[in-house]
């Protein structure tokens, strides 16, 4: 399934030490629209409290858990585990852990957590640090930074003071102010015993600015995320989703327009979360150089700047899969066109002791999965191990044990009833029956 994020959502009555405490403000199902999508949902030991498990995005906060109950009174905690930060729950099949009917990973794959949701967990997250790091904090404990520190805690001392200046900043990208906000930070370092180097009480600021610049812009994405944006790419730029499994995006564009058969290059849904991932494809497919300084922002998207390929998503054309463009019969092709250089066994009618395709006496054909692999793995088709089992698995190939050459190897046996489920899943059957047919006349 991936990596997923978690959120638990209680909702129960609590009880207060001095009476009778209304139910806390119930989870968030408005971030979904008004109510919670259909994703895998599993019920804790006391049967009360839903897990939902969402899709992992890379823009949610940099924490392992989000616990809102303390925090705002809400009665949701999320499980992250972002970067290097670890997170774990109980789940099924663990005892009393059940999933809920019809929200198991069988019913349905994981939700995807809309970009309003992000911005305001986001806005949360950053809000408990700002009072962590300030707010909790007296004017005793500034005003002691302020006079000087000692060589033992000015690192720590010159990172909370210039987050505390910082903060007073109304707009931290104006350049003309933060330059004065660094005279003030040079100044104060002056008084501690013995100031620090220039150069590492730069590195200090610089740090310190790069992260506040980063809280208010995600603090601001909210109404990014919120406002109403009209969905207009460039006339000359296109995208067409493929309805495969999975799905391809075709991307047009006038840097490669003449550059490829069809005038578009292909991306994966991966590819398309990442400009460096575009100009990528552009150049191995199309042999195009996309400058990335012009191309990144726009693509990505920034401050003041709609993302390209949101644009493109939102107004992109959505085409049905041919036969062919559908992953399980792509990989059911590849392993027949290996299956089809098979080499008929030798007079001992043994599989061939690497693996390799060997077509015995009975006309069963014995390979190893390893051996598949290996001749579609590092073609433009990118098979996965995984794809090739379960193909194979698929078709009802047999798991079959043999001694060769001394040792025991485990090879797959594909009969002539799985061959015929392999041809049926690459879909040969429907194309040789929508080939035209060729012959002499009959007069009569």
């Amino acid at each position: 399934m991936g990596r997923l994020a978690g959120v638990r959502a209680d909702q129960r009555h609590h009880r207060h030490r001095r009476g009778r405490q209304g139910p806390r403000r119930r989870a968030l199902p408005w971030a979904f629209g008004g109510q919670w999508p259909h994703t895998p949902t599993y019920l804790s030991a006391n049967k009360k409290t839903p897990h939902r498990l969402f899709r992992f995005r890379d823009d949610l906060p940099d924490l392992a858990n989000l616990d809102l109950r303390t925090k705002i009174g809400l009665d949701i905690d999320i499980k992250i585990g972002f970067g290097d930060k670890g997170s774990q729950s109980l789940a099924p099949p663990s005892a009393g852990y059940v999933w809920v009917p019809e929200h198991s990973p069988e019913d349905c794959e994981p939700a995807l957590l809309p970009d309003s949701f992000i911005a305001w967990l986001h806005n949360i997250a950053l809000a408990g640090e700002h009072r962590t790091a300030s707010g909790s904090k007296g004017e005793r404990h500034w005003r002691d930074i302020a006079e000087g520190v000692g060589q033992g805690s000015r690192n720590e001392a010159a990172a909370s003071f210039a987050g505390r200046i910082l903060g007073t900043l109304g707009d931290p990208f104006d350049n003309a102010a933060i330059g004065v906000q660094w005279q003030l930070f040079k100044a104060w370092n002056q008084n501690n015993t013995p100031p620090m180097d220039e150069e590492e009480l730069a590195r200090t600021w610089e740090s310190i600015l790069t992260k506040h610049r980063q809280k208010v812009t995600t603090i601001n994405a909210n109404h990014h995320f919120e406002r109403e944006r009209p969905a207009n790419a460039p006339d000359d730029w296109k995208l067409e989703i493929v309805d495969s499994d999975p799905r391809v995006f075709r991307l047009y564009s006038p840097l490669w327009a003449n550059a490829t058969p069809g005038g578009f290059i292909e991306l994966a849904a991966e590819q398309m979360l990442s400009a460096f991932a575009v100009r990528r494809a552009a150049l191995e497919q199309a042999k195009v150089w996309v400058n990335a300084t012009t191309f990144d922002p726009r693509w990505k998207g920034g401050k003041g700047v709609e993302s390209l390929a949101r644009q493109l998503v939102e107004t992109a054309v959505e085409i049905e899969a041919e036969p062919e463009e559908i992953r399980a019969a792509v990989v059911a092709e590849a392993i027949l066109q290996v299956i089809d250089r098979a080499r008929p066994a030798a007079g001992d009618d043994k599989p061939d002791p690497r693996g390799r395709p060997t077509r015995m006496e009975n006309g069963t054909v014995w390979v190893q999965v390893s051996a598949i692999f290996e001749d579609v793995a590092y073609t433009a088709l990118k098979i996965k191990h995984a794809e090739v089992v379960r193909a194979l698995r698929s078709a009802g190939a047999e798991s079959k044990q043999k001694r060769v050459d001394g040792k025991a190897r485990r090879f797959k046996l594909i009969d002539a009833r799985a061959l015929e489920a392999l041809r049926r899943l690459s879909g040969a059957d429907e194309r040789s029956a929508e080939a035209p047919t060729t012959g002499g006349s009959t007069n009569v």
